[in-house]
């Protein structure tokens, strides 16, 4: 038996939920970690497959684990607030029940956060089971911040929090107002006190099957996405008319009239003025993501969209944006 130490440094959280195809990996992933000061306590939800008995399985071999079970199911959300209601460490992390953590993912983010005092949360690159693919998220905290206006910058298993930044604050999974996208509730309320950075190690694989919550939710996460994203603009004094709400950021597969286009072009110029007053964010990044978002909707549009954003933006903007300068010209003058 792998004896438990007596003051573990980090609590990794588990939420399970008729998980039996990929718990034994997850879980195998966590006690493979090269860092082996932890806890792993996880959450059975009512699971009424195989999950509960894969899970007293590793309980019994490693005495790290905990397991909470609830009789029903209550939800990611609840199961999200129980399961933070046991922590009680330095630093807590998620890992979800389908996904796999590198060896190295626990020792790098600790490193990180042990000598970065002013950090209070630390996330880093993944990438998806199968694939080539890596996602590198944004390294600067102020970057961070001003990206999530128009997008949901980690994925939120790869993020590691400083506990001591967290625990005064009156935020809760249930009552976060929306029924998915959890992970962007959390951080977009607690972007103005708290400071974020990543790492561009991939340290987490994430897994892609349909019974998962963003693959079987798609489209009430996408509207959760989208909800949130319009509370910051608000939260900001800026207004956004009912008939764009759910355009404020569009995904590749919507579209908007030129009319609707406009209005967003006035929404996001708008931000950029009322920011000069009241300082949350650096200019610099708040027109880059603002003007990354504003492309992909103006490029659906020809020239006609080229010149909606010169008009709400500048030609100096144009061909500014990872990605998204020479390609964005080159799909205005394709349409």
């Amino acid at each position: 038996m792998n004896k438990a130490l007596n003051s573990p440094k980090i609590t990794v959280l588990m939420p399970a939920y008729n998980a039996e195809q990929f718990i034994t990996a997850a879980v195998s992933s966590i006690l493979a970690q090269e860092f082996s000061n932890f806890k792993l306590v996880i959450l059975d939800d009512g699971s009424n497959d195989r999950t509960p008995e894969i899970l007293a399985s590793f309980a019994r071999l490693d005495d790290r684990i905990t397991i909470y079970t609830n009789l029903s199911k209550t939800g990611i959300l609840a199961a999200r607030d129980k399961l933070l209601s046991y922590v009680d460490t330095e630093y807590f992390a998620w890992m979800d029940a389908d996904d796999i953590s590198t060896p190295d993912r626990l020792r790098k983010q600790i490193d990180f956060l042990d000598n970065n005092a002013h950090i209070d949360i630390v996330a880093s690159s993944w990438s998806i089971l199968g694939t080539d693919d890596k996602t590198i998220p944004y390294s600067d905290p102020e970057e961070i911040k001003a990206a999530m206006l128009v997008s949901n910058p980690f994925h939120n298993p790869v993020m590691m929090v400083r506990t001591a930044s967290i625990q005064d604050l009156p935020f809760n999974y249930k009552d976060c107002g929306v029924k998915s996208a959890s992970d962007f509730a959390f951080v977009t309320f607690i972007k103005y006190r708290c400071l974020f950075s990543t790492l561009s190690d991939v340290l987490y694989f994430y897994r892609v099957h349909p019974n998962q919550e963003s693959t079987a939710n798609s489209r009430v996460q996408r509207d959760s996405l989208k909800l949130l994203m319009c509370r910051q603009f608000e939260d900001h004094g800026v207004s956004i008319p009912p008939e764009i709400r759910e355009l404020i950021r569009t995904f590749p597969d919507e579209k908007t009239t030129i009319e609707q286009a406009n209005e967003i072009g006035k929404v996001y110029t708008k931000m950029i003025v009322t920011n000069r007053d009241g300082r949350w964010y650096k200019e610099q990044f708040l027109k880059k993501h603002l003007g990354i978002s504003y492309k992909r909707i103006c490029s659906q549009h020809g020239l006609k969209g080229l010149r909606l954003f010169i008009k709400h933006f500048g030609t100096t903007e144009v061909l500014k944006g990872k990605k998204f300068g020479f390609s964005f010209l080159a799909d205005c003058f394709k349409e």
